[in-house]
């Protein structure tokens, strides 16, 4: 794909990046949020790649994959008020990639753009470059990351495995059924805010945390685990993720984002699926 912004993606991509020239920018990709801008940095289309919101996981990230930060590359990834604290957003330069910069806009559109056009408020500034590295090992070890992420992507959903799935009903059958109903209403209240706004430009899942749909969810309380347990099952959940971590108090259940090289070259998905054999394991 590639083709012009309609006029409505204009108006809306200009809302959220005052200096985007919308009459130059072409769209790549519609909007999905199957895959978001630091996966497709690293040619990835399949799967939701956020390393943490520091510098220093983002270089063991790109390491990963065979980068290594440089003061020129292909590479460049943003930081809010320049602060390497506050990663937010990486874009992607060179052949395949259109004769400008292109960028996966969190679950948003895929577009070709100008390097300095997606500074402002949300993305903040280029802060640094990546470039491929000259050292085999790094390449070869990229090469194997990419071949087990390609079987992650073939298994898809999360399958539980008989046992699993009778001990996860048995836990649900002892809710009250209108805990279950609120529930079901609150979490797709929730869900229905991922992705509104200038939230579908974000790739830092923590901002679902920041409204008032996840308060009334949270204050149902650990007790509503089992069922968010099964959500965390569906490959399109990986958000809900953030509510596993504000609601689950044993650190030895968590598998918080940016705590192994593992967790963080291998994105939120992977997350949930070890949260989710986790939780049940503790049964």
């Amino acid at each position: 794909m590639n083709r012009p912004m309609t006029a409505s993606e204009k108006k809306e991509y200009k809302g959220y990046f005052p200096n985007l020239d919308v009459d130059r920018a072409r769209v790549t990709d519609n909007k999905t949020s199957l895959y978001n801008c630091i996966a497709w940095t690293v040619d990835v289309d399949w799967d939701w790649l956020w390393p943490g919101p520091t510098i220093e996981q983002f270089d063991v990230f790109y390491k990963g994959y065979g980068f290594v930060r440089a003061s020129s590359g292909p590479v460049a990834v943003w930081a809010k008020n320049g602060d390497l604290n506050q990663m937010t957003h990486g874009c992607i330069s060179g052949e395949g990639h259109g004769p400008r910069w292109e960028s996966k806009c969190g679950a948003g559109l895929r577009i070709q753009h100008g390097l300095n056009e997606l500074q402002g408020v949300i993305y903040g500034q280029v802060v640094a470059y990546y470039a491929k590295s000259r050292k085999m090992r790094h390449m070869e070890k990229a090469i194997l990351l990419q071949e087990e992420l390609i079987k992650l992507k073939e298994v898809g959903a999360m399958l539980l495995n008989d046992h699993q799935k009778k001990a996860l009903k048995g836990l649900q059958a002892d809710l009250p059924k209108d805990l279950a109903e609120a529930f079901e209403t609150r979490f797709q209240a929730w869900k229905d805010t991922w992705e509104s706004g200038y939230r579908v430009v974000l790739s830092n899942t923590g901002y679902v945390t920041e409204c008032d749909e996840f308060v009334n969810l949270a204050a149902m309380g650990a007790e509503i685990m089992p069922l968010l347990i099964e959500k965390l099952t569906e490959p399109d959940n990986f958000r809900a993720l953030q509510l596993y971590d504000a609601l689950q108090k044993e650190t030895c259940l968590k598998v918080l984002p940016g705590s192994s090289e593992e967790v963080m070259l291998k994105g939120e998905r992977f997350r949930a699926g070890e949260v989710v054999r986790l939780f049940l394991s503790s049964i």
